[in-house]
């Protein structure tokens, strides 16, 4: 290829501040490709980590005590002994007395919202891990 460019030189067809040009051009393109691979490899890593962060289990919609089938399904981790479910629609953990501070999860669509509101005790703004 060297040879090519220096008998494109002889014979006049390519001044040599074009081929300048052309090695600068290509180096900037090697540069942007570079640069493009590693921010899109960034997103890939942040997406995974994302992923990791999530738990497999909070995407639920049935409450394991009434067994139902309810929009604000969310994870309770609670001391009631008198129930071992811990998958607990609004109106379950309100009628078993569990209190929303052992709630750790917001993954329905109330609880994103901002518009989940209990009736037993208060609603903890920004209770969950998601």
């Amino acid at each position: 290829m060297v040879t090519l460019k220096k008998a494109f030189l002889k014979a006049g067809v390519v001044t040599e501040k074009q081929l300048q040009q052309m090695e600068v051009r290509q180096h900037q393109d090697k540069v942007q490709k570079q640069k493009h691979q590693q921010a899109v490899q960034k997103q890939k890593n942040l997406d995974q980590q994302k992923d990791e962060k999530k738990h497999t289990h909070q995407i639920r919609a049935l409450c394991d005590a009434c067994e139902k089938t309810s929009s604000d399904v969310e994870f309770y981790r609670h001391k009631n002994l008198s129930l071992d479910k811990y998958w607990l629609c609004l109106n379950c953990a309100d009628n078993h007395s569990i209190h929303d501070q052992f709630r750790e999860t917001s993954q329905s669509f109330h609880a994103k919202t901002g518009m989940f509101i209990r009736r037993y005790g208060p609603t903890l703004k920004g209770s969950g891990t998601v």
